[in-house]
């Protein structure tokens, strides 16, 4: 029998990611927030009739943010993560939820960093015990960048050109990257974990500085992607 995954925040450009790479072997439920919908209410749906919840939401950076913004990166980024180990814990299905290495950054006081940060923290505190002993799995996944596109609509068309460049050219600069192709890897290996039992408790996958690319290998993995996303954005615009 297939298993099947919630994915909540299956709109945005990660939960697109990893719904079509989990689609392929898993059922997918792709979960995206109504009006008015707090976070217990998207995980009390989320939670029906699956198998394991990824949560792929959040809510991005924020570099002025005004009180009403500040309310609403809390709820995406703190309050609906809790909500979901919260049903999880009940339903005595696993989580996988998707942070940043940002919550690993002490010093990086913005106000995304300190929300991605102060989850981990509670879902650590307030869960880790409480789901070892109860043997259900939550792993968390820290990527240090994710270049699915379009991560930069503003920058996109700029990086064509990278398509046109013979890799003999591409010079081997060390990036601070990470590939689609790797990320969706790691979250595919972590779900086949939580899903045969091989996580209980609280797990850390961190994808850090030692994880980097050269220019060539990010010119390989998703220059194409670029290229046609951002063909895509210059259709949109016409």
């Amino acid at each position: 029998m297939t298993a099947r995954i919630a994915v909540v925040g299956a709109n945005g450009r990660v939960g697109r990611a990893i719904s079509d790479r989990l689609g392929a072997t898993y059922e997918i439920v792709p979960i995206v927030r109504r009006d008015e919908e707090s976070p217990d209410d998207i995980a009390a749906r989320a939670s029906i009739g699956v198998d394991l919840l990824i949560n792929a939401a959040g809510v991005a950076h924020l570099w002025h943010p005004d009180n009403a913004q500040l309310d609403r990166l809390r709820a995406g980024n703190i309050e609906l993560p809790l909500a979901l180990a919260q049903v999880c814990f009940d339903q005595r299905i696993g989580l996988l939820h998707v942070s940043s290495v940002k919550a690993e950054v002490a010093h990086d006081r913005t106000p995304y960093a300190t929300s991605k940060r102060e989850a981990d923290q509670q879902l650590e505190r307030l869960y880790g015990h409480r789901f070892s002993n109860a043997g259900i799995g939550l792993v968390i996944v820290r990527p240090l960048a994710l270049l699915i596109p379009p991560f930069d609509t503003g920058r996109l068309t700029r990086l064509r050109w990278l398509r046109r460049v013979p890799e003999r050219f591409v010079p081997p600069v060390r990036l601070p990257v990470l590939t689609p192709t790797v990320f969706l890897h790691e979250v595919a290996a972590s779900v086949s974990l939580l899903l045969g039992g091989g996580v209980a408790g609280i797990a850390l996958r961190t994808f850090g500085r030692a994880q980097r690319g050269n220019l060539a290998d990010v010119r390989n993995v998703f220059a194409r992607d670029v290229a046609d996303a951002a063909t895509a954005l210059e259709r949109r615009s016409r």
